[in-house]
């Protein structure tokens, strides 16, 4: 298993010299399973370099979870390369508490905020509901509600 790190921030991203060893991009991880899986954690601004990490890599099955639809998590989505790619399977997971995945996806890609809206976008995207423990490939998935306003959840793998 690889995990990587494309954004740690909270609430807001930042670019200057004090945050230039660690970066500056809100919460986004990659990690892929020993048999190739591509799970993405979070859709904070770090999700764009990991999109075109995943476009030059070719992969073109995407597993996308989120731990919960605050901006900081969501606002990098719009700007992920594969979502524009018709060959892209994404599959969204996402808590349905207060909003569901979908919800918050449309509310965010709505004219005029953005030029196209999710259900312009070519790639084919399934939501899901995220599950107390769930299968992705070899990685077994387990969520834990996290101490953090509204519906939060925490990943063990």
């Amino acid at each position: 298993m690889v995990i990587r790190f494309y954004g740690t921030r909270g609430s807001v991203a930042v670019a200057n010299k004090e945050t230039k060893k660690y970066g500056g991009n809100t919460t986004c991880l990659y990690v892929e399973s020993n048999s190739g899986d591509a799970v993405v954690i979070d859709a904070g601004t770090g999700i764009r370099e990991l999109g075109s990490h995943l476009v030059e890599n070719k992969k073109n099955i995407i597993h996308l979870i989120f731990t919960h639809y605050h901006w900081d998590h969501i606002q990098g989505f719009p700007f992920f390369a594969p979502i524009f790619l018709d060959k892209t399977e994404i599959y969204i997971y996402g808590h349905k508490k207060d909003v569901t995945a979908k919800k918050a996806l449309i509310y965010q890609m709505t004219k005029p905020y953005f030029p196209a809206t999710l259900s312009e976008i070519p790639s084919n995207i399934v939501f899901k509901e995220l599950e107390d423990r769930m299968k992705i490939g070899d990685l077994l998935i387990e969520t834990i509600i996290n101490n953090h306003p509204d519906y939060t959840y925490g990943l063990k793998f």
